[in-house]
């Protein structure tokens, strides 16, 4: 495995000793990379970035099997010369979700059958909590939020140039729901920048309802699983996920969602009994799918059931025998 992005490797999910990484100089590892692949007869691409390598070495050695990784808005918009070039001599295509496939045969003209989706899955690493009757009251009590109140989740990164979340517009559901006099709880996950940041608390504020939001920052890996189990669902309407690991994790600990039903996040949102799907910025339709998420809390059993189905299909030994088979 060769990285033209990183600067070192994470052994917990490779062996470091075939792994090379380029961070610091990205043009020697380019061409390292060209040496390195004529003793290959695959080359994986894990992005289309990668394209004008790609199209190089096809060129130099034809019958190397190529196969490209894509995975959402990387794909979703107009391309230059070689990354169109790369869609047409890939021998496969995987997509990590069947919106990004449909989008890159709409987009780019690809024949269907040269892409497989292969969805993503589970972090091996991600703990996956038990569930019991006991759900992290911690958190609520770290933040000071009440027992009985409504309490969404949301995990993602806040950046001032990214607003394609729609975590605003929970905001503006939550508030409306306050008008009806239900009182419900946001915590949002995530690295911000300050500009976002402060975006978010003036838009709480000016609803009267800055106590209700709460900006937590980074959460380590572990308290994460805490948060999922803490709330009645996981609320994030995006529109340019292309697949959504938040929502399968969600899922994993026994938690349902509510996505958009614009992007990738169908794909994880497929179990009927996983959450609502809400047009991404239609904030009647958010208002309605927060109120009824917080009117029917699912009991133990239901919620067990949801982790097994989301671990059935999302688990990361699933992905593990398909990407083998893919590329044995």
């Amino acid at each position: 495995m060769i990285s033209l992005y990183d600067t070192s490797g994470d052994e917990r999910y490779l062996d470091t000793s075939l792994f090379k990484a380029y961070g610091a100089s990205p043009k020697a590892g380019a061409f390292f990379t060209m040496l390195q692949a004529f003793k290959y007869d695959t080359l994986v691409l894990s992005h289309i970035n990668l394209a004008p390598i790609a199209c190089l070495f096809k060129l130099l050695k034809p019958k190397c099997r190529v196969i490209l990784w894509t995975h959402g808005i990387e794909v979703w918009r107009p391309l230059n010369w070689f990354k169109r070039r790369l869609l047409n001599v890939a021998d496969k295509i995987i997509a990590v979700s069947a919106f990004t496939k449909s989008e890159v045969i709409k987009r780019h003209a690809v024949a269907p059958e040269k892409i497989k989706v292969l969805a993503n899955a589970l972090d091996p690493y991600f703990t996956i909590p038990e569930i019991t009757a006991q759900h992290h009251p911690s958190i609520r009590h770290t933040h000071q939020i009440p027992d009985e109140a409504p309490l969404f989740f949301a995990l993602t990164r806040l950046k001032h140039s990214e607003q394609q979340k729609n975590y605003d517009l929970v905001i503006q559901a939550i508030a409306a729901l306050k008008s009806e006099g239900l009182i419900a709880y946001y915590i949002i996950g995530g690295k911000y920048d300050d500009a976002e940041y402060q975006r978010i608390q003036s838009l709480a504020i000016s609803l009267n309802i800055p106590e209700q939001i709460i900006l937590t920052g980074f959460i380590a890996d572990a308290a994460i699983a805490n948060y999922y189990q803490a709330a009645d669902a996981f609320v994030l309407p995006s529109e340019k996920e292309g697949f959504g690991l938040v929502f399968i994790e969600a899922q994993a600990c026994g938690l349902r969602v509510l996505a958009g039903n614009q992007d990738g996040s169908i794909d994880a949102v497929q179990n009927p009994n996983a959450g609502i799907l809400v047009h991404p910025r239609d904030v009647k339709a958010i208002q309605e799918a927060l109120k009824s998420l917080s009117q029917h809390k699912l009991s133990i059993p239901e919620q067990k059931a949801l982790q097994k189905a989301c671990l059935d299909k999302f688990g990361y030994e699933r992905f593990a025998r398909e990407v083998e088979g893919l590329v044995g």
